[in-house]
């Protein structure tokens, strides 16, 4: 028995790490979307 959801062990291998790399993160879909905006319109 894990303590990862099932949602995290549906992912494939390299998503699931990167959700658990994150997950004591606070990272918000307003942070990946300035973060995009900086590395393609600046």
């Amino acid at each position: 028995d894990t303590d990862e959801s099932p949602e995290i062990t549906d992912l494939p291998p390299v998503t699931a790490s990167l959700v658990g790399i994150l997950k004591s993160e606070d990272v918000r879909e307003e942070d990946y979307k300035q973060y995009l905006e900086e590395e393609h319109l600046s």
